[in-house]
């Protein structure tokens, strides 16, 4: 099967949107303030920083308004109003709670009052599974047909004041809207979500810190699963990475995309990151790169896009659409 031939799900990706918090800090502004002694860990782990610029969330610009943001230009982008959302789910890992969700918090401030909202995680891999789990929705219930899917994260503050980590770190949120139209020739292709609990200890956030550690043995997994992810996409669709137009990873450290594109052969022209200027911002990453290069011009319609990603627990997934 070519890749003009390939079929969507008849759930088309009709608008894009993002935030990014209005505080820009450079390298500069937060060096002093950081141990700078690297352990081994820090070293096997982070590779080289490759970050020179990130954007840190004041107290008023909370998850909510951040998804608030990011969904109002993804609808305005689509064409849409918000009253004929029928669904939004919001990935977020940085700011959860027992109860209650944010996601309705996130539909009142937006006016979606015919939607059902809820929260889902994953972690750095949320956005993948939002989505997923958006189109499973609309394609078995005949009354939804709009679904907001976003991601807003606040990383910066998952992270061990005064450390290293602090410096691949950022804030941010991406959304995207999904319609149901039944056009099988653009939109959401196909997408893999696998978990694997062997690996658990590999990334996570343990109570009372509630800060972010990884372990070494991450910088050599998540290549591997971002790699197996991919290739099983790619697979069974029949296609190769020749016929895709861009490849967006979740960008977790350098060494993570340096492994991604020797692994898949991607050349660095379709390997398309903004991590150098505002950092991991974990399940935003990939719809805040989306929303920025749609906006811009880059990312054209017909476009045939791949992302994957990982996240604590493991959770590693792809996704495949046509804008």
């Amino acid at each position: 099967m070519s890749a003009e031939r390939l079929e969507s799900l008849g759930i088309e990706v009709k608008g894009f949107g993002h935030y990014l918090p209005r505080r820009k800090v450079e390298n500069d502004e937060i060096m002093n303030s950081i141990t700078l002694k690297a352990s081994s860990v820090d070293t096997k782990v982070l590779g080289d920083i490759g970050v020179k610029s990130r954007y840190w969330a004041d107290e008023d610009e909370t998850i909510e308004y951040m998804a608030k943001c990011s969904s109002e230009m993804a609808l305005k982008s689509a064409g849409i109003s918000v009253n004929d959302v029928d669904l939004l789910i919001l990935s977020n890992w940085t700011s959860r709670q027992y109860v209650p969700d944010i996601a309705p918090q996130v539909a009142m401030l937006l006016g979606a009052d015919n939607a059902l909202s809820f929260d889902i995680c994953c972690a750095c891999c949320g956005f993948i599974n939002a989505v997923m789990t958006a189109s499973m929705y609309l394609n078995s219930n005949p009354r939804m047909k709009v679904a907001v899917v976003v991601s807003s994260e606040q990383f910066s503050k998952g992270v061990k004041p005064h450390s290293k980590g602090q410096l691949i770190t950022g804030d941010a949120s991406g959304a995207v809207v999904l319609v149901k139209t039944g056009n099988r020739k653009n939109g959401v292709i196909d997408y893999v979500l696998r978990s694997d609990g062997n690996l658990k200890e590999l990334v996570g956030v343990k109570m009372p810190e509630c800060w972010v550690r990884s372990k070494p043995e991450l910088a050599v997994q998540g290549p591997i699963k971002n790699v197996e992810v991919a290739a099983e996409l790619l697979d069974r669709n029949e296609i190769n990475m020749k016929d895709i137009d861009w490849y967006v990873p979740h960008p977790g450290t350098d060494t993570v995309n340096n492994g991604i594109k020797s692994g898949l052969n991607i050349p660095d022209e379709k390997f398309i990151v903004n991590f150098e200027r505002v950092a991991n911002t974990s399940s935003a990453s990939i719809p805040l790169v989306l929303s920025e290069n749609y906006h811009s011009g880059k990312f054209k319609k017909n476009d045939l896009i791949m992302m994957s990603g990982i996240g604590s627990g493991l959770y590693y997934g792809a996704l495949l659409i046509r804008i």
